[in-house]
This record gives C-alpha cells, structure tokens and sequence, in this order.
C-alpha cells in the first residue's frame, strides 16, 4: 500500500493538490481490486503443465495473482529428481537434484504426524506459497492436493469472508476489517440491484431499514442515548463534539457557567447596581456640590480654599479676585 501511494503523493504537494491524487489513487486501486474479484471468480485458466490435479485444486484455494506464482513453482517442478530419501520413525528427508546441475542439492523434509513439509530453501515463510520442492515431495507421496499447512489464508479469496471470526474486545483493527469485509459485500449487493429500477428501489428500502436498526443498536446512537457511562462512573460520549480549546497563554483554565454570579456594587456590596448608580454615591456628590456652591459666593473665601474638585469655579474665583484688585489700583 505504501509503495502504491508513493506513486502519487510526495512532501511538496499542496493540499488540494494532495486531496486530487489520494482521490485518484483510490479510484485505481478500487478499479484494480474489483477487476481481480471478477477474475477469481468469473474466469479459469488454462491447464498446460503435468501436475494437473494439483493445479485445478490450486485455482480454487488461490487468488488468481497468487495462482500463477504457484503455477511457475508447478512447472518447474519438472526439472527435479529425487535422488536419496531416508526415514527416520515418522520423519522423511529427500534429497534433490535438478536436471543439468548434479552438484547442487536440496533437501526437504516431510513429517506424516503433522502432515507438514519443511523446506530448506524457506520460500514458504518468505512469500507464502510452496516451492517447487514440496511439490516434489507431494508428487512422490502421490497426493492429489496440497497440503493445508502450505496455504496460507492471506492469499485465499476467503479473506475478505469474516463471517466465522469474533473478538471480544473491540480494537481500530478489528473494526476497519469488519468495515472492509461488509463494504466488499455491499459492492455485489449494489452491482445485482442497479440492473433493474424494481431491485434497485427493493435495495433502497431495505437497506436503510436496516441502517436504522444498526443506528439503534449503537449505545452511542441519537436514537437512543447520546452517552454511555464508563466502567469509571465517567460519561464517554461518541459522537462527534467540537474539540477543546487548548490552554494557551491567557486562557482561562475556569469555565464560565450558564448562571453566571450577580454584579454587586463596589460601594455598598448590594447586587442589583454599580457604583455609578449607587444610591451612596449619589448623596455624597449632592452634598460636595452644595459645599462647593456655599464656598463660592461666600467673600472671605480664598483660592486656597476653593475645592480642586471643581476646576471651572476656581477659575472664575480667581478671575474675579484680580479683577478687584485692578479696580483698586486705578481708584488709587
């Protein structure tokens, strides 16, 4: 899968040109898998190599890309000879040889108990499929099938069928296999109903019946309930929610609640006013304006006495005074 993405994705894309190319390589890699299932399942290849009956009976056990890499191993087969066998209570080692290289040999080991062929050459636990010296050793014990301890399920059509395995504990794995294997069964449920407007209406209904039974099914689901409570008395909740915000400089760690606290005065500590329209405040500004207004028609008043409070009365305060003042000097 990685060396199929790297074909179409590198580190100096933008992002939608990113988007376009995944895009694009999903389509292709879909069309490719849709063109192999109809292939395993719809065509036969043609028989041409001397073990016949192991070769029909690999089609049906094999994907068509696995088959003709276990096709090659078949035919080259031919070209081996056994040249010693030795049996050791219910183990047996044949030594071969092939055809135009006398000096080579390989040895190959079959245990009856286990039903079990053991090869040095190890091509079975690199790719998964038999050699060609197993199929040695089958032809001479004269069986018609391949042994099961050389299929190896990953290369079966039977992969994506995951009807027969159950897990108890729910793991991302697990669940994007489930997601694969249903999705891949839908694809030829889809494929069927399009052909006609009668099944594909049939289809429609039917399967969002029963997406609204899988919905209810689903603790998270909002049909039923939204949370669902944890072994922990905690409350996990799986739809999708706006993500916190990160607690960067300046936030504030304290949520701030529905039914936030009243605004209570800084003057006399009651809700229900600010300072601005306390009713202390109001007395006090009433009586300082009355003073100030006593203190400016009264003629033994200075400016020195003159509140700083009030800067426009002790202007004209003091216009006044030197106002007097210059009227004496001319009477003078």
């Amino acid at each position: 899968m990685n060396s199929f993405l790297n074909r179409f994705i590198n580190c100096q894309l933008k992002l939608y040109k990113f988007m376009q190319n995944i895009d694009r390589a999903l389509k292709r890699f879909r069309h490719s898998e849709t063109f192999n299932d109809y292939q395993c399942g719809n065509t036969t290849p043609v028989y041409s190599t001397h073990l016949t009956s192991l070769e029909k009976y690999a089609v049906t056990i094999y994907t068509m890309n696995v088959f003709f890499l276990v096709w090659d191993e078949i035919k080259e087969e031919i070209s081996f000879s056994i040249c010693n066998c030795v049996q050791d209570v219910d183990r047996y080692t044949y030594t071969l040889k092939r055809f135009g290289c006398e000096y080579l040999t390989w040895t190959t080991c079959f245990i009856s108990s286990a039903n079990q062929i053991q090869c040095l050459c190890k091509l079975f636990e690199t790719l998964g499929i038999p050699c060609s010296y197993s199929f040695s050793v089958i032809k001479t014990m004269n069986m018609q099938n391949i042994l099961s301890s050389l299929i190896l399920t990953r290369w079966t059509p039977s992969t994506k069928h995951m009807t027969n395995i159950d897990c108890v504990t729910l793991t991302p794995t697990m669940e994007h296999a489930r997601y694969g294997s249903l999705s891949a069964k839908c694809n030829k449920l889809c494929y069927f109903a399009s052909k006609s407007n009668g099944r594909f209406k049939e289809a429609d209904r039917e399967i969002e019946k029963l997406t609204v039974h899988m919905q209810e099914l689903m603790p998270s689901s909002p049909l039923t309930s939204e949370t669902v409570l944890c072994p922990k008395g905690k409350q996990h909740v799986h739809n999708a929610r706006d993500h916190g915000i990160p607690a960067t400089k300046g936030y504030s760690a304290h949520k701030k609640t529905d039914g936030g606290k009243a605004r209570k005065c800084g003057n006399c500590g009651k809700a229900g006013h600010t300072v601005k329209t306390c009713h202390r405040t109001q007395l006090h500004n009433n009586s300082t304006v009355a003073s100030n207004t006593t203190h400016m028609f009264d003629p033994s008043c200075t400016e020195k006495t003159v509140p700083i409070a009030f800067p426009l009365l002790q202007l004209v305060h003091l216009i006044s005074s030197r106002f007097q003042l210059t009227m004496v000097v001319w009477d003078i």
